[in-house]
């Protein structure tokens, strides 16, 4: 399309949600929190409207979130700098294994079997940034290269996406 249009709003309204999915006929919004409570709630987009569906384990908001389709969806860390992951089925939410570093803040983009987080805060009283990468394969997070460097003019991302963790694939 070339210009945006008013279509139905959310079920519940809330700041630092996360999502998945990647067209505008098919979208998942998940976490957030109405000030001064926090939220699991999880919403599917269908073209037309937003309906409620099954909420996540852990409510949270300002963790990373991202996945293929409304059928299979990652979230990973929380305000609370937890460590804690979550992926979808297309119905509920299931706990899986906790990354090595709890952040908040952070990127995370790729699938539920191939994936990466990077960056973000790692304390609740003063946020301090990390240059932290690690590679999700489906099953477990593993520590990766670190992925900020700084050069002259400022700081240079590097992210590695192919097989998770093995340094094969582009470079961003």
């Amino acid at each position: 399309g070339t210009n945006w249009s008013e279509v139905n709003d959310l079920v519940n309204g809330q700041d630092h949600l996360r999502s998945a999915g990647g067209s505008s006929n098919s979208a998942l919004s998940f976490g957030g929190i109405v000030y001064p409570s926090t939220y699991g709630k999880t919403e599917e987009w269908n073209g037309t409207n937003w309906s409620e569906v099954n909420d996540m384990i852990n409510d949270g908001y300002k963790g990373g979130g991202s996945g293929e389709s409304t059928e299979a969806a990652i979230a990973a860390g929380d305000h609370l700098r937890n460590t804690c992951t979550e992926i979808w089925n297309g119905t509920n939410w299931s706990a899986a294994a906790a990354m090595s570093l709890g952040r908040c803040y952070a990127t995370l983009s790729g699938t539920t079997n191939d994936a990466i987080i990077h960056s973000g805060t790692t304390t609740v009283s003063h946020p301090a940034a990390t240059t932290s990468t690690e590679a999700w394969n489906g099953t477990s997070w593993s520590t990766t290269a670190t992925g900020i460097s700084w050069e002259y003019g400022g700081p240079r991302l590097r992210v590695s996406m192919g097989d998770a963790g093995s340094g094969t694939g582009g470079a961003v």
